[in-house]
């Protein structure tokens, strides 16, 4: 009988973090994005890296109440998943200049052993993150937009639509990190 690894979910690995945290006392909201083809493509042309070294392709973003549960539910994910200790930043310590604070750390999951980017902050931070100074889309809008044809547009929104983000497993991703690399080759 061939065994083959049974596909990762990573909605199911919320759960698992979700009621980790409730045992501990810890009331939170996890959420998952996938990053957009479009994104990738601008951290692969702003800073000159490979597709297999962007650790923040996934993520899950861990909202709290309290900033010492933001560094209790970092022990709690540091105990059951294996991280990669030079991704860890501890931006509620030393926090950037436009104010931005939070935990950042790249855990690997599931078969294929990819990365994982966990955000930890509390409602606070995450307001201050989404509508403040530190706002991701204020960060954007001050990036040198990269040229896209509506056809290399089309196939990254291709890309993007293979995933269906309300049940994401690791097949999936897999599956959208490799048409990204096609696209990327197809786009350089």
């Amino acid at each position: 009988m061939d065994k083959q690894p049974k596909d990762f979910s990573y909605n199911q690995e919320i759960s698992l973090i979700y009621n980790q945290l409730q045992a501990l006392g810890i009331t939170a909201e996890i959420s998952c994005r996938v990053k957009d083809p479009y994104s990738i493509l601008q951290k692969l042309t702003r800073k000159s890296v490979k597709l297999k070294e962007i650790t923040d392709i996934i993520g899950f973003r861990i909202i709290v109440n309290e900033q010492d549960e933001c560094y209790r539910a970092l022990k709690l994910i540091q105990e059951i998943y294996k991280v990669i200790p030079e991704k860890h930043r501890d931006y509620i310590d030393k926090p950037k200049t436009n104010g931005y604070r939070s935990l950042h750390t790249v855990i690997l999951l599931g078969s294929y052993g990819l990365p994982v980017e966990i955000q930890i902050r509390t409602r606070e931070m995450h307001n201050i993150a989404e509508n403040g100074g530190a706002a991701h889309s204020r960060y954007k809008q001050n990036q040198e937009q990269q040229t896209v044809t509506p056809r290399e547009l089309n196939l990254l929104t291709k890309a993007y639509e293979i995933l269906d983000q309300g049940n994401l497993t690791e097949s999936a991703l897999f599956a959208y990190l490799q048409k990204i690399q096609i696209i990327w080759n197809v786009v350089l």
